[in-house]
């Protein structure tokens, strides 16, 4: 790929800048912007991992694109998506007279305005030119028709176009491939409080010590499981603001990445959080199951701790 420089040490642990890659040859004026020519970056993971050059990655991610390139162009994960959310709205429903207390109205409700907003992001995915900028770009990269500027700032890859833009990011070892679809815009639900404290503190905690993380104050999930974004909302009831307007590229498959914000959350420090005493602590059996069960449905892990 032009415009990649190449490590003088074959081997050498260079860290990945951010490149930008325009479909339109847009020059950036940044001054830290370095455009070079006709070579590849090495770039050399954690150990065990051997190191792996930046071309290899942007093959790998042409790899998979291609591999679901009937999917990018029907977009059928939306679908997909679709067809789970409506699967969960009639079970919840169906709980409606076993548990008369509970507000299975109120949760339809929110199912039923995430479903409507899915249909609307897949008819503008298919209909405003999101599937065919992706093929599109997918090209440019195997005919060398783009070019590449390099930043020193966060570990990430862009390839943007006017609707989409492909991301490669590295958040371990591995990178990670997504797929940014511009103009999606988000909805806002409203989720009733169906647990009591005691659950929903515990819960919280499993879910924030997983894929959860908490920025300005408000917790957010990012996550391609519907029930782990189930639980989000149960542990954090009020306004939820959810967007699903990332495509995450998987060796086998292509998956609607949710991203949630809770907007009424008002109880004790989470992780991440917690100084000292302040934190809250989850100290009994039925709390650290109930934590385990939201958490390990992310990628959480946990520590044990005997007390003297």
């Amino acid at each position: 790929l032009a415009g990649v420089p190449e490590a003088k040490t074959p081997g050498a642990a260079s860290n990945i800048s951010d490149v930008n890659v325009n479909a339109n040859n847009a020059v950036s004026n940044d001054a830290a912007d370095a455009v070079t020519g006709g070579a590849v970056m090495a770039w050399a993971p954690p150990s065990p991992d051997p190191p792996q050059t930046m071309d290899e990655v942007l093959r790998e991610f042409v790899r998979r694109l291609r591999r679901h390139e009937d999917a990018i162009r029907s977009g059928k994960m939306f679908g997909e998506v679709k067809a789970e959310l409506e699967k969960l709205r009639d079970g919840i429903a169906k709980l409606r007279d076993k548990y008369p207390s509970l507000d299975i109205d109120g949760l339809e409700k929110a199912l039923m305005k995430m479903i409507r907003y899915v249909g609307r992001v897949e008819k503008k995915y298919r209909e405003g030119g999101y599937a065919k900028e992706i093929v599109d770009l997918i090209n440019d990269i195997e005919q060398n028709r783009v070019q590449i500027h390099l930043r020193e700032m966060k570990r990430s890859i862009t390839i943007k176009g006017k609707y989409v833009t492909l991301r490669i990011t590295f958040p371990n070892y591995q990178p990670a491939f997504q797929v940014d679809l511009k103009g999606i815009g988000s909805i806002t639900v409203e989720v009733p409080k169906f647990l009591p404290d005691d659950v929903i503190i515990p819960l919280q905690w499993g879910v924030m010590l997983s894929d959860g993380t908490i920025k300005n104050g408000n917790p957010m999930l990012g996550t391609v499981s519907l029930a782990l974004l189930t639980l989000f909302m149960l542990a954090f009831p009020g306004k939820v603001r959810v967007k699903a307007a990332v495509l995450d590229i998987n060796k086998d498959d292509i998956k609607v990445v949710w991203h949630a914000v809770a907007k009424d959350w008002n109880s004790p420090l989470l992780p991440g959080e917690c100084r000292g005493d302040k934190c809250q602590q989850i100290n009994n059996v039925e709390d650290v199951f109930i934590a385990l069960f939201s958490g390990l449905l992310g990628d959480g892990s946990f520590e044990f701790k005997r007390q003297k």
